[in-house]
């Protein structure tokens, strides 16, 4: 059949190595996600095999139940009412298991059509000649997760009563090897038990780095502030201090997102890193220095206006750009570049006016508070990379590109609160 290819295979794409130090577990996999498996099924002829081989680890195969589960809910979003007709899963495991090292790997096998009986014969004949064990086929399982993850039933509500993360990823979540759960890092941090599927460096390198960013913003402002803040302190000035801490923590909450959102779009993580960071910057640049020279009679509504219009250039890039980004997929990667840095142009405009028009509003009532202001933002801003990938990694990039837009509310709110602020003051 054009088009059509009868075998996708991907075996072993990633090192053990890397996977038991924790390097790859928050790193985005966009070959494990539905939206990628759906692709591969829709390029299969109709008796293709699509083929992926992981490791395997005997104590809790995690990593292979969540293969599973993305083979089951992929079928079931492409019509397929018995998903367990369409998947088996083969192991072969290590005559000698080191000590902290998988115990082997497993292939996982997808057709869009129903193995057949020939099919299922074919696989024992393979079973006996090279000694492997049928973890799960049409007819058989290894234990009742496998078949009731090939079942399709319920998916959602089955995998939360298992340990790890057993959920399909998606492209809006492509941690396929994160297996825990962002909670359990500040439960641990907290002292609590946490049962843990595989423990990894990496899960504690991220509360500590976590607790070392907080602890620094504290050392940086919070201490300075209360050493020599209380001189300069000045009645009304709290909504200011919220108001750039919000503008610092959307704008993070933002490009972040972002930076992960297209890194599928544009193929690369180079390509998003560079074409994100230019055209924020750039736009974000141009927005800020609008702000000198476009001006109304009535200053005091022409901030709002744009603080409002930020806002609603936000909510039309949430609502837009997965649109966009769908239907420039397949262009080319000068095309889908140029898409996204048009896409996000407007946006990073927009953002760059918050922060010189709060610095205005603060100058004009509390001039002594502005370096106090100036440097809450950028603490904040520090803080909010490694908040905007926790909640990334736990939520979705979806969930914080809408946290970066309740930021922003956040912050007009506040402007609106120092502006009343200062009429009542003048009256």
């Amino acid at each position: 059949m054009p088009g059509r290819v009868n075998i996708i295979q991907a075996s072993l794409v990633d090192t053990w190595a890397a996977t038991v130090a924790g390097a790859f577990a928050l790193a985005e996999i966009s070959i494990y996600t539905t939206e990628a498996w759906r692709l591969f099924l829709d390029r299969l002829a109709p008796r293709g095999l699509l083929s992926f081989t992981r490791w395997y680890d005997e104590q809790y195969p995690a990593e292979t139940y969540r293969a599973v589960s993305l083979a089951s809910t992929a079928l079931t979003q492409i019509g397929v009412e018995n998903p367990r007709g369409h998947i088996m899963v083969v192991k072969c495991a290590y005559l000698q298991r080191a000590a902290d090292g998988p115990g082997g790997v497993a292939t996982i096998l997808v057709s869009k059509e129903p193995f057949s009986s020939d099919d299922l014969e074919l696989l024992q004949k393979l079973r006996q000649q090279m000694r492997f064990e049928i973890l799960l086929s049409p007819t058989q399982a290894a234990d009742a997760t496998y078949a009731r993850l090939a079942s399709g039933k319920d998916l959602e509500e089955f995998v939360k009563t298992l340990p790890g993360r057993i959920e399909a990823p998606t492209d809006d979540s492509p941690f396929f090897l994160c297996d825990f759960d962002v909670r359990d890092v500040f439960r641990s941090l907290l002292g609590r038990h946490v049962p843990r599927v595989r423990r990894t460096a990496f899960e504690g390198t991220l509360g500590a780095m976590f607790v070392a960013i907080t602890l620094l913003r504290v050392l940086c402002f919070a201490v300075p502030w209360f050493l020599t803040g209380k001189n300069t302190w000045v009645a009304g000035a709290a909504p200011m201090f919220l108001f750039f801490a919000a503008i610092g923590l959307g704008f993070m909450l933002v490009e972040v997102s972002q930076l992960q959102r297209l890194m599928i779009f544009l193929g690369h993580p180079t390509y998003s890193l560079s074409t994100v960071l230019f055209t924020l910057l750039l736009s974000s640049g141009l927005g800020s220095c609008s702000t000198g020279f476009w001006h109304r009679a009535d200053s005091r509504l022409w901030p709002i206006a744009r603080l409002v219009g930020l806002l609603v250039a936000l909510v039309l890039f949430g609502l837009l750009a997965p649109r966009a980004v769908a239907s420039f997929a397949s262009a080319s990667t000068p095309v889908r570049i140029g898409v996204a840095a048009g896409i996000l142009f407007p946006l990073g405009f927009f953002m760059g006016m918050a922060f010189p028009l709060g610095m205005k509003a603060a100058s004009a009532r509390f001039d002594a508070l502005t370096p106090w202001l100036w440097g809450l933002n950028g603490a904040t801003s520090v803080w909010a990379s490694v908040v905007a990938f926790l909640i990334v990694l736990g939520s979705g990039v979806a969930a914080a590109f809408w946290a970066g837009f309740a930021c922003y509310t956040v912050a007009l709110a506040s402007y609106l609160w120092t502006v009343r602020g200062k009429s009542m003051a003048q009256s």
